[in-house]
């Protein structure tokens, strides 16, 4: 590999770099980021996504990845935070989605060209209306 050398030879130097961060995390009472991790590894979040591609590094950065991702989660239910920041880190890092239920009645009413006085519009329709009270 061409250019500046690994900041980490072991996947034990790595680990405890990890460890660290969640550490100070802890005492300071901040919450767990990728970029933060990223950061206080000493490289960007691509290089970071870089050493996670890596066979000999990958379980050491999913893992702490997870455990940021489980961060979220935990302050999303205990309502720590902007819960719309938090959808959207969880939406656009994790693959997190809203999933939208319709429920689709198929009562469909007769349509008629012909016109139709008041007295008859108001029979059908009424007439109708007990049906559908009877099958609920």
């Amino acid at each position: 590999m061409a250019g500046r050398p690994r900041r980490y030879r072991t996947v034990h130097e790595l680990e405890a770099a990890i460890q660290a961060y969640f550490q100070q995390c802890d005492a300071e009472e901040r919450p767990y980021t990728v970029t933060g991790l990223a950061l206080a590894l000493g490289m960007s979040r691509s290089q970071l996504l870089e050493y996670q591609g890596r066979r000999q590094f990958q379980y050491a950065v999913e893992h702490a990845k997870r455990l940021i991702e489980c961060s979220y989660e935990e302050r999303l239910i205990a309502n720590k935070g902007s819960a719309h920041g938090l959808m959207f880190v969880m939406k656009n890092n994790y693959g997190y989605q809203e999933r939208i239920e319709q429920e689709i009645n198929s009562n469909i009413r007769q349509i008629t060209d012909r016109p139709m006085d008041t007295d008859a519009w108001l029979s059908q329709y009424s007439q109708s209306d007990q049906q559908d009270d009877s099958v609920h």
